[in-house]
């Protein structure tokens, strides 16, 4: 039985069988591996890493439902902000990114990379937009958002991300399109105050 005192042992256990389990039982294994984590986690940290574990072994076997529900839990525990930031931004730095991890990366560091005091904004800008032509347009549109987030704060790169914005105002995605058209409106806009009320900026 699973519980906090042998949870490690037994998540990292299941981490190694799935490297090699039957493709037909991946995404089975891979919520029951999250639930397992999160249900009885010794320490918020670690749920983190072994989300980020997954994504890396069986990314395409990570839904939407369990990416959102490590989003959540990082937004609602303040501690583990900072943790979350630098590790996503750490992973941004792999030699194979997969998007689930892009869209990760891309909400937290959106909502959490100002607490990066030694990471600059263009540092996590540059890490971002090295994976955003990889990815596809529904994940493009979240880093829209997120880049927009950055510019929000780091105002040393606002001149390349209104650059992107102006570039997908004739995206073929009507998605893209519109966010794009938004944005650019918003990162041009006289008033800074105003901008800063919508996006919630967290100084």
């Amino acid at each position: 039985m699973c519980d906090k005192t042998n949870s490690k042992e037994i998540v990292t256990d299941l981490l190694t069988y799935l490297t090699t389990a039957e493709f037909s039982i991946r995404e089975e294994m891979v919520l029951k591996i999250a639930i397992l984590a999160e249900k009885h986690s010794p320490e918020p940290k670690w749920y983190v890493d072994v989300i980020l574990k997954l994504i890396t072994i069986a990314g395409d076997f990570v839904t939407d439902d369990i990416w959102y529900r490590v989003v959540q839990i990082v937004t609602n525990e303040e501690e583990l902000q900072l943790y979350a930031a630098s590790t996503m931004y750490e992973a941004l730095g792999n030699t194979h990114v997969h998007e689930t991890c892009v869209k990760v990366a891309g909400y937290i560091l959106g909502e959490f990379g100002h607490l990066l005091e030694d990471i600059s904004g263009q540092e996590q800008y540059d890490a971002l937009y090295a994976q955003f032509l990889t990815v596809k347009p529904p994940t493009q549109a979240l880093l829209l958002s997120t880049f927009m987030k950055l510019a929000n704060v780091h105002e040393e790169i606002t001149d390349e991300v209104n650059e992107i914005f102006e570039k997908h105002q004739i995206s073929g995605n009507t998605g893209m399109q519109q966010r794009a058209v938004e944005y650019t409106e918003m990162i041009n806009h006289d008033n800074s105050e105003l901008i800063n009320t919508i996006w919630e900026t967290r100084a």
